[in-house]
Order: structure tokens, then sequence, then C-alpha cells
């Protein structure tokens, strides 16, 4: 295929130089490519679109760094995780620092941070205090056995932090001398403040380990900021 000729426009050039006392004029023809109608905005356009597809490549390659990230390293409200696999398990670990115990500083979570992050709950009056009670675990009856696992993790932390904690049946303490947590079947997990350090724990379809890990990730998050 014959290559397309670029029309040019042609242009006379006039150069006057002086040597000594002397004029000397040079004269030629200047070749200009002539750009045709619409052809200038073709190429912005072109130029427009490479750009764009640029941004989106180091967009989409920024994106996916951060995501790998977050799965390999998440967070939760300024507490550090790291992903642990132990066999088909995974696990989510981070380090409390100056425990009553310094030989138990670490805590393996089950359930990824992110999504403890969307299970609801108000922690605006949440205190840490140096008693606790839980009552209601007894309700439920989980594949294997996720209440059982549930109820002794939250016992062992509240026992590695120094906190006293016991199972009660008696119901909110209405002074709020101590945490007071109560589960509850339901078609919704979240977490609820029914009075002084009183709280309801609505589990749904026995997600009562993302549910005691919720309360365990707000526990470390106020321990942190004494």
């Amino acid at each position: 295929m014959a290559k397309k000729d670029i029309p040019k426009k042609k242009e006379d050039v006039k150069e006057i130089f002086e040597v000594g006392d002397k004029e000397i004029v040079s004269g030629g023809v200047s070749e200009t490519p002539v750009i045709a109608k619409g052809q200038e905005g073709h190429q912005s356009k072109v130029l427009r679109n490479i750009l764009i597809i640029v941004g989106l490549i180091l967009a989409i390659t920024f994106g996916g760094y951060l995501y790998i990230n977050s799965l390999q390293s998440p967070s939760y409200d300024g507490i550090e995780f790291t992903t642990v696999q132990e066999g088909t398990l995974t696990f989510y670990k981070t380090t409390v620092p100056a425990l009553p115990d310094p030989r138990a500083t670490n805590f393996y979570f089950r359930t990824n941070p992110s999504k403890l992050k969307k299970i609801p709950f108000n922690r605006e009056n949440f205190t840490l205090m140096r008693f606790a009670a839980l009552n209601g675990t007894d309700l439920f009856d989980c594949n294997e056995g996720d209440e059982a696992i549930a109820e002794v993790t939250l016992l062992k932390v509240h026992e590695v932090l120094g906190i006293g904690i016991e199972k009660v049946s008696s119901g909110c303490e209405s002074q709020g001398l101590y945490n007071y947590f109560n589960f509850i079947p339901s078609e919704k997990t979240e977490i609820i403040e029914v009075g002084k350090n009183c709280y309801d724990i609505h589990v749904s379809d026995c997600e009562i380990i993302p549910a005691v890990e919720k309360i365990l990730a707000e526990i470390i998050v106020n321990y942190n900021q004494k």
C-alpha cells in the first residue's frame, strides 16, 4: 500500500545576512504540514483517551495493592491485625501491650475485622469496668459448639485483661457497677445499650462468635485508651 502523502503548505522565506559591508539575501521555500479540519480535535481526543486509560490502570493497580494489603494486615479503629493461616483456618492476630500477664499479649480473632466494623454498636457510652457479667449464652445451640467457644473466649479475655467476670441471671445492675452482656437470639446481629454499662447482644443465625469478637474489639480499643 502506497504511503499517503501529507498535504503541506509552502511559503517563501527570505533571510538577510551582513558580511562586512555587503548584504547577502538568501531565499527559499518553507513547507509546513497542513492540519485538516477536525484533525486537531481528533488528536486531542486520542490523547485524552490514552491518559484516561493510563489513569484507570494506575488506579486499579493501586486499589488492588490496598485491597491485598488490607486482607493481609486488616485493622479495627487503630487496632492492627496480622492474618495467620493455620491449615484451612484463618485467624487475625493482634497484640495488646502492657497486660497484667505479659505472657498473654496475643489475641486471635476468627472474624475478619472489616466484618466486625459492620456490626452495629454505639460506643459513645461504653466504659470498660473492673468487673463484668454475662448471660444468655445457654440459649444457643450452634453447629460445632460456637456458643461454647464464644463464652470461653469472652471469659478468658477478661481474665487476661485482669477483669473479673462471671455468669449471672439477675439482669442489668441499675447503677452500672459492672459491664453486663446479655445474649439474645434475634433476626439481626447487633449490640444495643439497654442501661448504664448494660448491653443486649442480639445474635442472628448463630453469629455468636462475631458478636463476641465485636465486644472484644471494643474492649481492646477502650483498654488501649486508658
